[in-house]
């Protein structure tokens, strides 16, 4: 059963440190099985998370290293293959990652969206479904 989400965002706008505080409460009253299906789904949001992190971590890096580490074919197999950063797309087009390092910073960006975006949905599905603690403890 839906609870009125409406006052649940209410709620958790105007009681921010309550959020974590209800979601481990919430936790705690699942049975195993139910922990199970639920760390599943958290796992595969992990994954999905760790793979918009590795790029973000590795634009992180190319700003501040020397060229000189940086332009190695482990640092792009590690960190950008497979992704359309501009780290990857000067190494397609050149052989070797830019010099103009200003550019890694719209990866830092682009790639930070998808997590924030899984964060938040996580916490509206939580807000939307769950609700908020009743005042008589149901």
């Amino acid at each position: 059963m839906l609870r009125d989400f409406r006052r649940s965002f209410e709620y958790y706008l105007h009681n921010p440190p309550e959020l974590p505080l209800q979601m481990a409460a919430w936790w705690g009253r699942q049975s195993p099985e139910s922990h199970v299906v639920i760390g599943i789904f958290l796992g595969l949001c992990a994954l999905y998370a760790l793979a918009y992190v590795r790029p973000i971590v590795g634009s992180f890096l190319a700003i501040f290293f020397p060229y000189s580490w940086i332009n190695t074919g482990r640092m792009r197999a590690f960190f950008f293959r497979g992704t359309q950063s501009e780290f990857e797309q000067s190494w397609k087009a050149r052989g070797q990652p830019t010099n103009a390092r200003w550019r890694y910073l719209f990866d830092v960006f682009y790639y930070t969206g998808p997590l924030l975006v899984v964060a938040i949905g996580l916490a509206i599905c939580f807000i939307t479904l769950v609700g908020y603690p009743s005042p008589l403890g149901d």
